[in-house]
């Protein structure tokens, strides 16, 4: 998914489904965001736990006593200088709550 990097020192970002960061600690009470930043590093966050299904990447978020799953999408960042553009992968996956 592509991502706008909008303040690298605060790890905010922009992407189709809106503006994003990783998930704040503590998180304050009540739903998670919708759209959050998920480290590549499995033990990064260890309120976030890594699963794959028939393919498609997860990843469960414990907050409050739920368990919120989100779908996970490869960040990129684009470079438009010179001919033509290249997708450069970020540290991190766009992951948008499932449904």
């Amino acid at each position: 998914m592509h991502v706008e990097v909008i303040d690298t020192a605060a790890r905010t970002y922009r992407c189709q489904h809106g503006v994003f960061t990783e998930p704040p600690t503590p998180l304050p009470s009540g739903p998670p965001p919708a759209v959050i930043a998920v480290s590549h590093w499995t033990g990064a966050d260890p309120r976030i736990e890594h699963r794959q299904v028939d393919g498609e990447k997860y990843a469960d978020l414990t907050h409050d006593g739920t368990v919120w799953t989100y779908k996970l999408s490869l960040a990129y960042t684009l470079d438009t200088e010179g001919a033509g553009y290249w997708q450069i992968p970020q540290g991190f996956d766009v992951g948008v709550l499932a449904d």
